[in-house]
């Protein structure tokens, strides 16, 4: 799953909100994050953005490919969003007693759906 902060900034360089170079300024010290998990969809997703941009450095790929390209990369993957409910605070407890949060997911192959654990 790609995580909601790595799929929103995809997002604005997809919708122009972003320029290749801030994509880049974004990503790269970032990296060590994203990869810690080499598996990962993040990993992943990472290295063929690294990929593609130094295909576009080298005049391989042009930046309409180039997004094409992420938009591909994210109908393929997941991504997970935390949704926290308005009212929820935290709250300090002894070991007796508890609060529960929920969460919601979104699930982007579900359409949209939310999820409440």
């Amino acid at each position: 799953m790609i995580t909601s902060e790595f799929n929103e900034i995809i997002h604005q360089f997809l919708e122009a909100k972003m320029t290749v170079q801030q994509l880049e300024e974004w990503l790269v010290p970032r990296l060590p994050s994203l990869v810690r998990i080499p598996t990962s969809s993040d990993a992943n997703t990472a290295a063929a953005i690294e990929l593609d941009l130094a295909e576009l450095n080298a005049g391989i790929r042009t930046t309409i490919e180039f997004r094409k390209y992420l938009e591909e990369i994210l109908q393929e993957n997941h991504f997970i969003q935390f949704v926290y409910p308005e009212n929820s605070s935290q709250v300090t407890t002894s070991g007796s007693n508890y609060s529960s949060l929920q969460l919601e997911f979104v699930d982007n192959e579900l359409e949209g759906a939310v999820i409440t654990y």
